[in-house]
């Protein structure tokens, strides 16, 4: 079994410390001191970490790229999203709570290159972990829709053929047949 896998006892609880810590570095954002504040969430991540907290360490990722998105830093979004999956002995749940809020703001973008943008940073972070193959589908998904919507199909069929035909099996129904069929379409 590798470092991830293995179960870590919580030894410390962080959760008080992130509810007060989470606050403050909303408010620096808000007065455009965004390095300050993510400065002091890296800190704050890299002992809940090494406590063992998941929970709060996936708190303190949420915030560190949500506090990115608010503010359309979208270099600093896109380094922070990057760095936070590579970190070693990360928390799956924490990796997983991430990047299920990046999916959440890749609709909301307006401008097409930097939702596209997001969309390879994504995709690149969620290559070959199964925890995150759901999100890597949805924005795989996305990407494909963009290409059809630029009348590109044969870059929409590429995408959605290097999804894992297994993907499909731990999706809900209704989500695996729109992905089916969104795979066909553009092959037709």
């Amino acid at each position: 079994m590798g470092d991830e896998d293995r179960m870590v006892k919580m030894e410390v609880d962080y959760s008080d410390t992130v509810d007060k810590v989470i606050p403050e570095c909303e408010t620096l954002a808000a007065e455009k001191k965004l390095n300050e504040a993510i400065d002091k969430l890296l800190v704050l991540e890299k002992q809940t970490r090494g406590a063992g907290d998941a929970i709060s360490s996936s708190k303190v990722l949420v915030c560190i790229v949500a506090l990115c998105y608010k503010v359309q830093d979208w270099t600093l979004l896109k380094e922070h999203i990057t760095s936070l999956c590579k970190k070693r002995g990360h928390f799956k749940l924490a990796v997983t709570k991430m990047v299920q809020r990046c999916c959440e703001m890749v609709p909301e973008i307006e401008d097409k290159e930097r939702k596209m943008d997001l969309i390879e940073v994504l995709r690149t972070v969620t290559e070959g972990k199964i925890y995150v193959e759901n999100e890597r589908a949805r924005v795989t998904r996305t990407l494909a829709a963009i290409y059809e919507k630029d009348d590109v199909p044969e870059k929409a069929a590429k995408v959605l053929q290097e999804l894992q035909v297994e993907t499909f099996g731990t999706m809900e129904k209704k989500e695996k047949s729109t992905d089916c069929d969104s795979a066909l379409i553009p092959l037709l």
